[in-house]
């Protein structure tokens, strides 16, 4: 989504257009996710856990997350002009 944050109906309704979407005979698909609030609300979690094997990042994981390494840059670049 652009110029919204996704919420978990939205979250939920994007994730069953991938179930439909995928190879026939592919049993539980792995999903890798961060912890957006989306991702970890109550009332997706029997739907993930029926469909997928969901596994969480780690909060704050640079090196399986590299937007976080931009995010660094941009609050050095930031804090610099501050100065």
């Amino acid at each position: 989504m652009i110029g919204d944050s996704t919420n978990s109906t939205q979250f939920r309704t994007f994730m069953q257009q991938v179930l439909r979407n995928l190879k026939k005979g592919v049993s539980r698909p792995i999903l890798v996710l961060d912890n957006a609030g989306a991702h970890r609300a109550n009332a997706n979690k029997d739907f993930l856990a029926e469909n997928f094997e969901v596994t969480f990042m780690p909060a704050y994981s640079c090196r399986f997350n590299s937007i976080e390494n931009v995010w660094g840059l941009v609050k050095q670049i930031f804090r610099r002009r501050l100065e």
